[in-house]
């Protein structure tokens, strides 16, 4: 495959045939696409997991650290995780 380095999409923004709307849109266009790859890779069809995974590594990370009981930490975010699973488990058979 041969690339045409003379009208390379950057070569236009530098050499000011390119619109610097043409630029925020395409820059605008990738972040957007950014952000939607990530949230179906984290959120994707089940958004109450994510929140758990969030709120189960908050409530482990808060206890090992404010309590120094980084045991119990562990311990507890072992428990919750087979909790939540649980609960997704039961809401998934109804």
């Amino acid at each position: 495959m041969v690339v045409n380095c003379v009208d390379s999409p950057t070569r236009q923004f530098r050499d000011g045939r390119g619109s610097v709307k043409r630029l925020v849109v395409a820059v605008g266009s990738l972040a957007r696409g950014f952000a939607v790859f990530w949230w179906e890779f984290l959120v994707g069809d089940t958004p109450e997991l994510f929140i758990a995974v969030v709120a189960l590594v908050a409530v482990g990370t808060l206890v090992s650290v404010v309590a120094h009981a980084h045991g119990l930490g562990a311990v507890s975010l072992v428990v919750l995780v087979v909790g939540a699973l649980a609960l997704s488990l039961r809401r998934a058979a109804r």
